[in-house]
């Protein structure tokens, strides 16, 4: 399980545990450092820090910790709590006696010693697959309960339990380093922690024990009684030195952590959204009031159809405009983020209900939605805000205004109706190489040469090569149509609709051209770095359709018509 990207505060840790766990050489040093004041100053400073050690191991550093309910913690004996035992193994076993006894399970804590920590609970559980001879034999499992509360999940080339912050991208919760350089080491974000401790109503107690000794000592003289030290009633311990030899420290730490309201305080503001109360302004339609004006998204700016009698703030479904751009960062990152015909998704965090492309190639969005997007992507889209060229296209006001359907569907839409139909109904002709592809599919916004031909290299990769050649020929073969064996699939869909005797569906011929003009562009513009023909291609469909995203549309508006006729042929082809 070793880490491949810690943390730098997580590598913080890691350096200072190493450091203070290693074995000076010269006599004056190994004197300074059998007092343990370095290792006492880790768990000093880290109490403080914004990522707190919860386990570590070490020659010479131990660390574990135990959750205690605070209802224990309030008249505790202090001796009691320094004969903690810590056995971080199996809590439960099978029980049953030689002499037909019962069989059943037997429940422990792995702290003993200590009545107060009876009823303490661990964070973390050191397991090892005993026989394994592998690097990851060993590992580290974090109790479930709050993995389920922070929402976070295992990622192994993190080295980190993860989830996905406000932005959508990884956020390390718990940072993990098995045996690196003879050191484990588990720390815990301080957030999380203490919001858990708040709600569970607990505090948390690091317990330690600092053996300090040369690698080639094998005995110890005669040991005195410890001495105990407790001048910082966070920090008691305590401690026998034989000068010359080595020393042992073993104690106990009361972590010091935000208090309760502090905790709620902060989740209460992460929950309604600290940007939320800031709003910002966006060129807008307030089309309440018949103009076009700069409209904040902050709460109380704007008013619903319920409240609106008796002012005129504008509407809150009042639209924003922007450049077409403004969606250049969704689409040229799929994995984090998935954009579709009416929406925007970032992974885990947020969603933009509902947005359009106007006839001017403006990207729109109503002022309701974008309030809800997070304060830092706001300011995102506000950078490329501008006024309203052409308002909201006919097929967006009938639906969001009078609760109409839509005249007609986009032309995309049609082509994954298809796609998605065959990828449930699964014929042997077509099958979905993978999902992404799908996800892929959109239409180019902007004036980029290049999105317009990756979206065409999407278009033709999810549509054709999801055409199976060899279960096609076979249909072509069972009525008796001759094929070419280097005939591939459009050349064999085009076949297949003439046997199928359907070609009035594509209106004179039987030629796929919308399939074929696609399968062109991907292969002399989207798979190569230019030429004529690439840019006499760009050129066609610019003086022709005058966007690069009308030419897309009226190609998918064609590839759809041929995807019915190519549904229809197929589909009586297997029932001939």
């Amino acid at each position: 399980m070793a880490r491949r990207h810690p943390t730098s505060s997580h590598q913080t840790l890691l350096d200072r545990t190493r450091s203070v766990a290693k074995c000076p050489a010269d006599e004056a040093s190994f004197d300074t450092w059998i007092s343990a004041r370095g290792h006492l100053a880790v768990l000093a400073q880290n109490s403080r820090e914004d990522e707190l050690i919860v386990y570590a191991a070490a020659k010479s550093f131990f660390v574990d910790t135990a959750i205690v309910p605070r209802a224990e913690l309030t008249q505790f004996d202090q001796t009691d709590l320094l004969k903690w035992s810590s056995h971080p193994g199996p809590v439960a076993s099978y029980s049953t006696s030689l002499d037909d006894g019962p069989f059943t399970i037997a429940r422990g804590s792995s702290f003993q010693g200590s009545k107060l920590l009876a009823a303490a609970t661990r964070l973390v559980y050191p397991r090892e697959l005993v026989g394994l001879k592998t690097d990851d034999s060993y590992y580290m499992e974090v109790l479930q309960e709050y993995l389920h509360l922070s929402a976070c999940h295992w990622r192994p080339e993190r080295g980190a339990y993860c989830r996905f912050d406000d932005n959508g991208d990884f956020d390390p919760i718990i940072s993990v380093s098995v045996k690196e350089a003879g050191v484990t080491l588990v720390s815990f974000s301080r957030v999380d922690l203490e919001e858990y401790l708040a709600a569970s109503d607990s505090l948390l107690v690091r317990l330690f024990d600092f053996t300090l000794t040369r690698p080639d000592c094998l005995e110890w003289p005669d040991s005195a009684p410890p001495a105990v030290h407790d001048s910082n009633q966070e920090l008691v311990f305590k401690q026998r030195i034989f000068p010359g030899f080595g020393s042992w420290a073993r104690g106990y730490q009361l972590a010091h952590l935000c208090p309760r309201d502090e905790v709620w305080a902060r989740q209460r503001e992460r929950w309604v959204g600290g940007g939320a109360e800031k709003g910002v302004e966006f060129w807008a339609d307030d089309w309440r009031n018949g103009t076009t004006t700069k409209i904040s998204t902050r709460p109380g700016a704007t008013v619903t159809y319920f409240n609106a009698e008796g002012t005129t703030l504008p509407h809150e479904l009042s639209p924003a405009y922007f450049r077409p751009e403004v969606l250049n960062k969704y689409t040229a990152d799929p994995d984090k983020y998935t954009v579709e015909n009416r929406s925007i998704q970032c992974r885990g965090a947020w969603t933009l209900r509902s947005y359009c492309v106007n006839d001017a190639g403006q990207v729109s969005a109503y002022i309701c939605y974008l309030r809800n997007l997070p304060y830092q992507e706001q300011i995102y889209w506000q950078s490329f805000n501008e006024k309203p060229k052409a308002g909201l296209p006919d097929d967006v006001v009938r639906p969001d205004f009078y609760g109409q359907w839509p005249s007609n569907d986009p032309p995309l839409s049609r082509v994954e109706y298809f796609l998605r139909d065959w990828n449930r109904e699964a014929p042997s002709w077509w099958k979905l190489r993978k999902q992404r592809v799908l996800d892929a599919l959109r239409v180019p916004r902007g004036d980029s040469s290049q999105e317009w031909a990756s979206a065409f290299q999407a278009l033709a990769t999810a549509v054709v090569e999801g055409f199976l050649a060899r279960p096609i020929r076979g249909l072509l073969a069972a009525k008796g149509v001759e094929f070419r064996k280097e005939d591939r699939s459009i050349t064999l869909l085009e076949k297949a609709i003439a046997a199928a005797d359907i070609a009035d569906t594509l209106g004179e011929s039987t030629r796929l051209k919308g399939l074929r003009e696609a399968q062109s562009i991907r292969s002399k513009v989207a798979a190569h770095a230019g030429g004529s023909e690439s840019e006499t291609l760009k050129g066609d469909a610019l003086r022709d359709y005058g966007t690069f995203a009308g030419h897309f549309e009226a190609v998918c508006d064609r590839i759809a018509n041929e995807l019915a006729a190519v549904d229809d042929a197929l589909k009586l082809l297997s029932q001939a």
